[in-house]
């Protein structure tokens, strides 16, 4: 039998496509059939028996079921095994991002059901879970979760159009007032991580950043410390990453805090000899371990010199106060005492369009000193009102001799 004859009977690898050819070499039939874009090889040393292989796939594909599901598209769990096995979150830095995209599309398939085809979400259905994650989440968590699943599905599907999301309940900020603060510091002196409230009034940082502090970053003899890292979730519990921001900061700190953090090293040096683990690199050290802390053990330690230094009424009002709360405190002061934004943004950490919009808070007793500094510029000569007006300074003055002497506390025991 001739070439041609062969390739027209489907007879060798010159053989035209979609048809049978026989491989000399192997000693079988074989046929190619294409997919989807995917090439599937049938082959046997009967003719037949080949063509049957190539009619059963065909036949699959024509399913009505699977005809179904690629009209339908993927189903949740499959499109959020597959986002989550494309996304690169293997790196430290990802991770947080991972935790919450992985948290979202297992609260997407319980409220939706795994087994539901993307083609076949509605709005109405989308609005309904959306209704039950009310239930079980905090609008602040739901957003994400929401982005997530944009990601996930695309966000031009047409379940999106007209979802209301529910309102962002906003975060009140508790600003200290400075004798609570001084109060709170003095009872700090007596606490093993006492220290990071110093830090939170006298340097305004962020918790992640105080519990990042290591002794490296201190000059004692400038009284300067460099924030350049924050306290963030890691494969092996918590690490050391960069700041919110990625730039390191220099903040001068006063002379007082600056004995404390020496008289807090010493304490610390101590209890570590006699549990016998080395000198501790970060300034907030577990006792019992000489481990850095995590960021929300900050809070917890505010919250509880809070309990021990509140009256009843202070309590239920500051009580809840976190620790970043006292980073709006120690701006809003610095506000109040007439420094510009580019300074205190810049001892923040933070754009100045970003502090005007943030952490513009009233600060209490500034309403008084605006009263004095109008007296100043408008003065009323009258002897029987200058008087009066001593008589008021007076029983003014018995609060800032209270505050005085307080302060005067804390200076004493360095």
């Amino acid at each position: 039998m001739t070439r041609k004859k062969k390739e027209q009977k489907g007879i060798g690898p010159g053989s035209r496509s979609g048809v049978p050819h026989w491989h000399e070499s192997i000693g079988m039939w074989r046929q190619w059939v294409t997919i989807e874009g995917k090439r599937h090889k049938c082959q046997s040393k009967d003719h037949k028996e080949v063509l049957e292989q190539v009619a059963a796939l065909r036949a699959g594909v024509n399913h009505p079921a699977r005809r179904m599901a690629r009209e339908l598209g993927p189903t949740l769990a499959e499109l959020c095994e597959t986002a989550l096995a494309n996304a690169k979150y293997q790196d430290e830095e990802a991770l947080g991002t991972h935790h919450v995209y992985s948290a979202a599309y297992h609260k997407w398939q319980s409220v939706l059901g795994a087994d539901t085809r993307t083609g076949t979400i509605t709005h109405d259905d989308l609005q309904g879970a959306i209704d039950k994650l009310v239930k079980d989440c905090t609008p602040k968590t739901i957003r994400p979760y929401f982005a997530a699943l944009k990601i996930a599905i695309g966000k031009e599907h047409p379940a999106f159009k007209g979802i209301q999301l529910p309102k962002l309940n906003r975060t009140t900020h508790i600003v200290i007032p400075p004798d609570l603060a001084t109060r709170l510091q003095i009872a700090a002196q007596h606490h093993p991580l006492g220290i990071l409230i110093g830090l939170a009034f006298g340097a305004g940082v962020r918790p992640g950043e105080a519990c990042a502090l290591r002794w490296a970053d201190i000059n004692f003899n400038t009284g300067v410390i460099t924030i350049d890292g924050t306290m963030k979730p890691g494969f092996a519990g918590w690490r050391r990453g960069d700041t919110k921001t990625r730039k390191a900061r220099a903040i001068p700190i006063d002379r007082v805090r600056l004995a404390w953090l020496k008289r807090h090293q010493r304490m610390q040096a101590d209890t570590a000899q006699l549990a016998g683990y080395p000198m501790p690199e970060y300034v907030a050290a577990n006792v019992e371990t000489g481990q850095p802390v995590e960021r929300h053990q900050a809070t917890a330690v505010l919250r509880k010199l809070l309990k021990d230094v509140c009256t009843p009424a202070e309590l239920a009002q500051y009580g809840k106060a976190r620790y970043h709360d006292t980073r709006h405190t120690n701006i809003s002061e610095l506000v109040a005492q007439g420094f510009g934004w580019p300074n205190i943004a810049e001892r923040a950490g933070h754009s100045v369009r970003e502090m005007e919009r943030t952490y513009a808070h009233p600060v209490s007793g500034v309403g008084q000193q605006m009263a004095q500094t109008l007296e100043a510029i408008f003065p009323i000569f009258d002897p029987q009102a200058t008087t009066e007006a001593t008589n008021y300074q007076d029983s003014a003055s018995q609060s800032d001799q209270k505050l005085t002497r307080a302060l005067t506390h804390i200076r004493q025991l360095f």
